[in-house]
């Protein structure tokens, strides 16, 4: 990615639209390589992103400030004032942190206690930036209309732009793993919202004789339920050459959520032809269409159904097709492309720079989609 940065840090005699784009040694892997995918196709379509620091403000010559990963408790602090009067753009990805029981948030009353105090300062920092937010971008229905009531977004200034998912490595062609029997696979971080537990419990209902093994890659997971049989724990790092090999092997991706603002696993799992069990609630069954069979996150028995109705090829060959289908659908171009066309248009209502902490003049135009390519890792979501 580095390349791509300073390729485009340089004067263009031609003057492309040059996005400020803030960056965090700190994020998630999974936002990192999301926010790489895009600025290379911002790249590609005439943009010039330059990375920023998030205290930093952009440098002179700059058109807009975007920072496309606020998550978690985080808010976005600094940001307006470092601004220097460009529009600025926000991708904020859920707040599961306000809307879930606290035992589904965190490991510990501790860990609870201490998100409890970030939580509160991730709201001042919301409240205090508003007037500066040009736009804020969810990265689907749901979680726009999440961080819409959550965060109290204007409708003029939320719009929803779908992530991608990579055509390289995530696609049916290439090798599967193989572990000497069927497996079904689940793939997440460890947090309680992945729903790990309900899906142990689940498959320990399917009797023996018809359990397939269940291959779970969480890295950095400690050991869970070791005397399960039939479980494999995965907690070492894959890469996403080695996660596509275990999507093509599996029997079916088992990733029944308890919060999503997107999912990635989930079309991840339908590029590469694998059928996918996913939840009923938030942002899943929005991106798995009608290509996944969804389930009550909540209900192990519901799960286990699933699990056993998969046993049959039928139902397979059904939701593979239907999977690559769907997930042909989403593209990072795509992705880009809708962040171009936002990221013009402020600039075009903007004008000259304003003076900092000045009122945003919100787009009348509806909130721009999209969706799919570029590789991301496994630590997700």
């Amino acid at each position: 990615m580095t390349e791509v940065w300073a390729r485009h840090a340089a004067a263009d005699p031609a003057r492309p639209l040059r996005v400020a784009v803030v960056t965090r040694a700190r994020d998630a892997l999974s936002l990192t390589h999301a926010r790489d995918a895009i600025v290379r196709e911002l790249a590609e379509l005439g943009v010039a992103p330059i990375a920023v620091p998030a205290r930093g403000g952009p440098p002179v010559g700059c058109d807009l400030l975007w920072d496309p990963a606020l998550a978690g408790t985080r808010g976005p602090r600094h940001l307006c004032a470092a601004a220097a009067g460009l529009p600025v753009v926000v991708t904020a990805h859920g707040a599961a942190a306000w809307v879930l029981p606290w035992h589904e948030v965190w490991r510990s009353r501790a860990a609870a206690l201490w998100g409890r105090l970030r939580r509160r300062r991730a709201l001042q920092d919301w409240r205090r930036a508003m007037p500066r937010l040009d736009a804020v971008v969810g990265v689907s229905d749901f979680g726009r209309r999440e961080i819409g009531r959550v965060f109290r977004v204007p409708p003029g200034r939320l719009h929803r732009i779908y992530p991608g998912v990579a055509a390289i490595p995530f696609r049916p062609e290439g090798p599967a793993i193989r572990v000497g029997r069927p497996y079904l696979l689940y793939v997440a971080q460890y947090r309680p919202k992945k729903n790990l537990e309900t899906v142990l419990a689940a498959y320990a209902q399917v009797p023996r004789e018809r359990r397939p093994e269940l291959v779970a890659i969480v890295p950095g997971a400690p050991s869970i339920r070791a005397g399960l049989d039939g479980l494999r724990l995965v907690r070492e790092t894959v890469t996403p050459a080695e996660l596509a090999g275990w999507y093509r092997g599996a029997r079916a991706l088992v990733f029944p959520s308890l919060h999503e603002t997107f999912g990635h696993p989930i079309l991840e799992a339908m590029a590469c032809g694998c059928p996918v069990i996913t939840s009923s609630e938030t942002a899943c069954p929005e991106v798995a269409g009608d290509a996944a069979l969804l389930v009550d996150p909540r209900s192990a028995a519901a799960i286990a159904d699933a699990m056993r109705r998969l046993e049959a090829p039928a139902m397979r060959d059904a939701l593979r097709e239907r999977g690559l289908a769907r997930a042909r659908r989403f593209t990072w171009r795509e992705t880009a492309t809708r962040y171009r066309e936002l990221f013009a248009a402020l600039v075009r209502r903007a004008g000259p720079p304003s003076t900092p902490g000045g009122t945003p003049r919100p787009l009348d135009t509806a909130g721009p989609s999209g969706g799919r390519q570029a590789a991301r890792s496994p630590h997700r979501r």
